[in-house]
């Protein structure tokens, strides 16, 4: 998809398998300036972690020399996150989601998790949470790990 500005309107142009568009307005404009934001994700704490911190280091470049305080730049990652009581119920959900490769763990171990990627520079985490609508998982990331990263 390639997306053109002319005068302050927005066309784009696509062809696709089903259908072809060409110089269709994108109306209203978009509303961030100069462009959308731009977030890192991927799977698995291990190689997003490296990953995330190897990009934030580039970043940190670019800024550099282009002259752009890296600060002004909001950091984001989006990442899964699974929550256990304890250790019995993270062997439990281990088993129930083998090929999971977010954030797993306890609370304790959960808050370790995600200072590190404060600790590499995230400013903010997005996440999906498998069993969400039960409603437990959130309650207990609210009520054991929010309070500890909140000030990270």
């Amino acid at each position: 998809m390639r997306m053109t500005k002319n005068h302050k309107r927005f066309f784009v142009n696509d062809q696709g398998k089903h259908y072809t568009v060409q110089n269709a307005g994108n109306e209203p404009a978009p509303v961030q300036k100069p462009r959308p934001p731009i977030m890192i994700g991927g799977d698995g704490e291990k190689v997003t972690l490296k990953l995330v911190a190897h990009k934030y280091a580039v970043l940190r470049a670019h800024c550099e020399a282009v002259g752009r305080p890296y600060d002004d730049i909001t950091r984001t990652n989006f990442i899964q996150i699974v929550i256990a009581r304890d250790e019995a119920d993270l062997a439990a959900k281990r088993i129930r989601y083998p090929k999971l490769e977010g954030i797993i763990g306890t609370p304790d171990m959960l808050v370790e998790q995600l200072a590190e990627y404060a600790k590499i520079g995230s400013q903010h985490i997005l996440f999906h949470m498998p069993k969400a609508e039960t409603i437990e998982p959130l309650l207990m990331l609210g009520e054991t790990v929010l309070p500890h990263v909140a000030a990270l």
